[in-house]
């Protein structure tokens, strides 16, 4: 075949050699398609390399989206791809716009272009684009006593809050009503609300000891509430010890924990 240099080969093995196959063919390595091959020594360049923009012309495409290196050089003609190490951005990516800035997008506001639009990311699926925590990875977590606060006990990851989910945790009074923002009432900074009742092995700890130990201190809180002051127990489950219906801490409770102190030391009721 004329104007075919002797020994004419396929350097980079993408299929095509640098000379030009002329009518009569090629009788060489019959891997080779074709030649013209602008950058033999790139397998990624040669003709027909990014047919989205041009299935004839040599161009570069690297990261295989078939659109061709907008930042190339002679003899290797110039594609439309913005970025050629990444096969997702390219002329026809969509970007989203990312209004709160979690990395995820709004689906309903969107731009199609190479070069990624100020504020706009690649992700989308964002059902709040108000709200920087809510997206999908977001984790939500179950809220047993409806308070707005969640526990570990159990978990869902999605975009959209789901019944009985919410965002907010860890509840510092998982079984208990006790609501607050931006956190729950905890006035001794213990983890455990001011109106988490009974997180001990047995009832009366009415001092609210971070030991749960049951003492004196707890029998002088409850002859000040019976006698003294009057003033309401934080916890008034704890000092119902004699388990009444009505719940309601009298002289049969105080009666119990002198017991339980002084005398026969019969164990408390655990909590319920």
């Amino acid at each position: 075949m004329d104007g075919i240099p002797e020994g004419e080969i396929d350097n980079d093995g993408d299929g095509y050699v640098e000379c030009e196959i002329d009518a009569g063919g090629w009788d060489g390595d019959p891997l080779v398609v074709g030649g013209d091959d602008c950058d033999d020594s790139d397998s990624n360049t040669h003709p027909g390399a990014a047919p989205l923009d041009d299935p004839e012309a040599c161009m570069t495409d690297a990261d295989g989206d078939d659109y061709g290196d907008d930042q190339v050089s002679p003899p290797i003609v110039p594609g439309t791809d913005c970025d050629d190490s990444n096969a997702e951005i390219g002329p026809a990516t969509e970007w989203f716009l990312d209004a709160d800035l979690d990395t995820f997008g709004n689906p309903d506001s969107s731009l199609m272009q190479c070069e990624q639009p100020v504020g706009y990311v690649l992700a989308g699926g964002d059902c709040d684009d108000t709200d920087p925590r809510q997206h999908p990875e977001t984790v939500w977590y179950i809220d047993e006593d409806g308070d707005g606060w969640g526990t570990d006990d159990s978990t869902i990851v999605g975009c959209d809050q789901q019944l009985e989910f919410v965002l907010d945790h860890p509840d510092n009074c998982p079984s208990v009503f006790n609501p607050g923002y931006p956190e729950q009432e905890d006035n001794d900074r213990d983890g455990i609300g001011n109106v988490c009742c009974c997180t001990g092995p047995t009832l009366g700890n009415v001092d609210a000891s971070p030991d749960n130990l049951v003492t004196m201190g707890d029998l002088t809180v409850l002859i000040d509430h019976l006698f003294i002051s009057l003033d309401p127990l934080n916890c008034p489950e704890e000092g119902n010890v004699d388990l009444s219906v009505d719940g309601l801490v009298t002289m049969g409770d105080l009666t119990i924990l002198i017991d339980h102190l002084f005398i026969s030391l019969t164990p408390l009721p655990p909590c319920p």
